[in-house]
């Protein structure tokens, strides 16, 4: 017998004679693969190349679209989203969709342009009322009446707007209320739907019409470009445009890019290979590998042990070890082969899907419509070069799991085996050695990572961690079953089985310990990242206050009598000192300390009270004083009841000094319709000071300033900087109905303000879900493994459990059996796989959470390393998980006793 081929004969009829086996290993090896194949179709397919999104930019009519920024002369590359540069700010800029918008009149471009027709497109998020409920859309205003606007949407029923009250909306908004013919709020006008149309370039709720209908204005945030038509625009149009500091996407560029304009690209790109992300993702990989190999062991070791028989004749009739490693090796690649074609194809079966069934999902339930937007995919795409290499993966892991089994086949007992002894040999003593030594090599890498602050480091000593504690699980199997003698009967009889067999149990306590491990790291990580962020948190005011205050920053004003008619009873209001008059003014606010040496600058940062520079003369008015470190606060008090200002420092040794301080306020107009800045110093006063510290790391107000002292500070200064109500403290909350009524009623009233309610930390809900989803993937593949394993073994045990049934035992000693298995795969698997995930998981925490030190004063008093062990989640997978399994496998196990032969259990 010579070759591979009647070795792949006899393994693929072996395979077809165990269906059972076959589909359990194909399922394993097939899942990954499949998986992994439609999330790179489905990347592939949402990767929208500059050729792809022609169309969808500029429709099947545009020659090219134009972007005006405030810079001056430009460099780009054929396609702006692949790098350009300004000769102004000499740096690279922010992609084609997002730059600055600056004034445009198309009738300066007449001399490059010509008499190509040019029509300008706006697009932004608008607030839309429809049926019940309000929700932002994607809003397109460009004239639809044109064969170039029209090219921008894809038309369905009705028709397109004509006229400014009209609209059209897409599929998803009309499910949500705004059916044809209906009168819709859109950017708080009414509109009538006269038509169905979509976004060529974002799904989900969409609504468009001519430039006015929405309300969209560059000065408020959106977007403007100009489309244009008629003759294509060559690159030397892109240069004049360029020099005029005007972004261009054409066509004709695109499609046949100049040598030029691949010399800008190669300027401006960078490296965009992170190292870390590759040393991650090859961590990933070796370790999912080495999951999967794990997983489809047993059934190999199984496999095996059914053909022992079989080798032992061809051993008997002169076969070599390595035609016999060949026999076992064979069913790997023939399965390997068999799940990398039907995960291939069905991972291009599934990504070609997934559209189809989200649109399908989002018609039926709301929920689902609720969740579906963002860009819209590009045409189908297979990356062949990554499915041909994940399709490698499939049959690298069938191999890798039949290694094992293979070499064990290879050194059959001829002898033992036509005798119809069973079981393996005793485990060798240099596995266990190793497996020690891999272990201590991984709790010295995890120990440096933490040292070093190194998460990579840490990360990748899981591994041999792994390893060595998959080479001590014989060795411990061995140790279990020579002390189960005072154990029950079955799970003495699980025990002291599976230390027989290793071949067949080793890789599942193994596939499962890897699992717990994983979760239990990754579950001590987040929970200790998540506690970090908790005691990192600083309240913007005391816990159980709210503000009323001004969306932009103007002083409430004229706004104030009816705002106090609107909150609950017992309102303060909060003075400082001007911060914004109105959407083009910035007062900005600095405090400079004088003195020996360099002066410290604070200047404007963000602020629950409306401004950073409050005036009052007591502190416990509005609360005030809660800001301020607990030490500090009689300080404040005495100091401004001594009329001098308090500034708050980030430095712990400046705290309590008194020096003196200069203000300055300076006005800076920014007008969003050319992108220039005008900058004016208002007020420029030194005023004696007391330097406090802030509450918490992050200060609530930059200075506070006593009534008098204020008034001397702005004498002679515009009104725009003068002491005003800049907010509305509510010590007792939003009232009964909460923030949302209250803000509903805002918005309703008066637009131009906004409620905020301390309510203390509130873990984000992503961090929620990565734990239970860990959790999850962790109780699978457990439940699999586990379930998998405990099957096998209860069918390679057939012929000792029908001898237990021959000498009385009763039906339900086969369910205990059964889940003894189970418990004792999963608990000894759960257990190591605990010891195993707390080192990296306690190491990880060291990198993971230790402070910052972001102002320069040193990590005093700044939370961290922090650990925080999730007990819930570990005490579900180690103690309640291996209950579980148990009990589904005492369910899912047949009581009755099946009579074998001699024949049947060997061969």
């Amino acid at each position: 017998m010579t070759g591979w081929r009647p070795l792949l004969r006899l393994a693929r009829r072996d395979l077809a004679r165990h269906r059972g086996r076959t589909a359990i290993v194909l399922v394993m090896l097939t899942l990954p693969v499949l998986v992994v194949t439609a999330g790179a179709v489905l990347f592939a397919t949402g990767d929208i190349s500059s050729t792809e999104r022609l169309d969808r930019e500029l429709g099947p009519e545009g020659q090219a679209a134009l972007a005006p920024t405030s810079m001056g002369p430009l460099r780009q590359a054929a396609d702006p989203d692949d790098g350009w540069s300004s000769g102004t700010y000499g740096e690279s800029g922010d992609t084609f969709s997002r730059v600055d918008e600056g004034a445009a009149d198309p009738a300066a471009w007449a001399d490059v342009l010509g008499d190509r027709p040019v029509l300008e497109v706006r697009g932004g998020s608008v607030e839309v009322e429809a049926g019940d409920g309000r929700l932002n859309a994607t809003g397109l205003e460009v004239d639809l009446t044109t064969p170039l606007g029209a090219g921008l949407v894809e038309p369905g029923e009705g028709r397109l707007p004509a006229a400014t009250d009209e609209v059209a909306v897409s599929a998803a908004l009309a499910r949500r209320g705004a059916a044809i013919g209906d009168e819709i709020e859109v950017g708080g006008a009414a509109r009538t739907v006269v038509g169905i149309a979509e976004s060529r370039t974002d799904q989900g709720p969409f609504v468009t019409g001519p430039i006015g209908a929405l309300g969209l204005e560059v000065t408020t945030g959106a977007s403007s470009r100009y489309l244009v038509g008629g003759a294509p625009v060559t690159w030397a149009d892109v240069e004049e445009l360029n020099a005029e500091g005007v972004l261009v996407l054409s066509r004709a560029v695109v499609d046949d890019p100049p040598a030029e304009a691949g010399a800008v690209e190669a300027e401006l790109a960078y490296d965009v290979v992170d190292d870390g992300v590759v040393a991650t993702g090859a961590l990933i990989v070796v370790m999912v590998l080495l999951e999967v190999v794990l997983l489809a062991g047993p059934a190999f070791a199984v496999g095996a042990r059914r053909q022992a028989r079989t080798v032992a004749l061809l051993v008997t009739g002169g076969a070599t070890p390595g035609q016999v490693r060949g026999l076992v090796l064979a069913s790997g690649v023939v399965l390997g082969v068999a799940a990398a074609v039907v995960g291939v194809l069905g991972g291009i079966a599934v990504a070609a899907l997934v559209p189809w069934g989200l649109e399908q999902a989002a018609a039926q339930w709301p929920w689902v419509d609720r969740q579906v937007s963002g860009g819209r995919l590009g045409p189908f795409d297979v990356p062949w070069g990554a499915v041909l290499a994940v399709a490698s993966f499939g049959v690298v892991s069938a191999v890798l799991a039949a290694v094992v089994p293979a070499w064990l086949a290879s050194r059959t007992d001829v002898v033992a085996v036509l005798a119809g002894r069973r079981g393996d040999d005793r485990p060798g003593h240099r596995s266990p050695v190793v497996g020690a030594v891999l272990v201590a090599l991984g709790v010295v890498a995890a120990v440096a990572g933490a040292l070093d602050r190194e998460e990579r480091l840490v990360a990748f000593a899981a591994v041999p961690l792994v390893i060595g504690t998959v080479l001590l699980v014989a060795p411990l199997l061995a140790l279990l079953g020579r002390s189960a003698s005072r154990l029950p009967l079955a799970l003495r009889f699980a025990v002291r089985d599976s230390a027989r067999h290793r071949s067949r149990t080793v890789p599942a306590i193994a596939a499962v310990a890897a699992t717990v491990a994983g979760a239990v790291a990754l579950g001590i990580g987040g929970a200790s990242d998540a506690a970090q962020e908790a005691q990192a948190y600083s309240p913007e005011l005391p816990l159980g206050q709210a503000v009323v205050r001004s969306v932009t920053g103007v002083p409430l004003g004229d706004d104030l009598a009816a705002a106090e008619d609107l909150v609950p009873p017992g309102a303060v209001p909060v003075t400082g000192l001007g911060s914004r008059s109105d959407d083009e003014v910035q007062i900005d606010w600095s405090a400079t300390i004088l003195g020996d040496g360099e002066g410290w600058s604070y200047g404007s940062w963000t602020t629950p009270y409306g401004s950073q520079v409050l005036v009052t003369d007591d502190l416990g008015a509005a609360d005030l004083d809660a800001g301020i470190a607990p030490a500090d606060r009689d300080v404040a008090r005495h100091a401004l009841a001594a009329g001098r200002a308090l500034v708050v420092v980030m430095d712990p040794a400046g705290a309590g000094e008194e020096r003196q301080v200069q203000l300055t306020a300076s006005r800076w107009r920014i007008r969003q319709t050319t992108g220039d800045d005008e900058n004016d110093e208002l007020v420029a006063v030194e005023v004696p000071a007391t330097l406090v510290r802030a509450e918490r790391p992050t200060a609530r107000f930059a200075a506070v300033l006593p009534t008098a002292l204020a008034a001397e500070v702005t004498a002679g200064a515009p009104a725009e900087v003068q002491p005003a109500t800049t907010a509305l403290l509510l010590p007792d909350g939003p009232g009964p109905g909460g923030v949302r009524e209250l803000q509903e009623q805002l918005e309703e009233e008066l637009p131009g303000l906004t409620v905020y309610e301390e309510t203390g930390y509130e873990s984000p809900p992503e961090t929620v879900w990565v734990l239970v989803g860990v959790a999850t993937v962790a109780l699978l593949l457990v439940l699999v493994g586990s379930l998998t394993a405990t099957t096998l073994a209860i069918n390679d045990a057939a012929r000792d459990l029908a001898t237990l049934g021959a000498v009385g035992a009763t039906p339900g000693v086969r369910r205990r059996i059964a889940a003894s298995y189970a418990l004792v795969i999963t608990g000894v698997g759960a257990g190591l796989g605990l010891l195993v995930g707390l080192v990296p998981g306690i190491a990880v925490t060291f990198p993971l959470t230790a402070p910052v030190d972001y102002y320069g004063y040193g990590t005093a008093g700044l939370p961290g390393p922090v650990l925080a062990v999730p007990w819930l989640l570990i005490g579900a997978l180690v103690l309640l998980l291996p209950v579980v399994v148990a009990a589904i496998a005492a369910a899912t196990t047949r009581s009755a006793t099946v009579l074998v032969g001699r024949g049947a259990a060997a061969g």
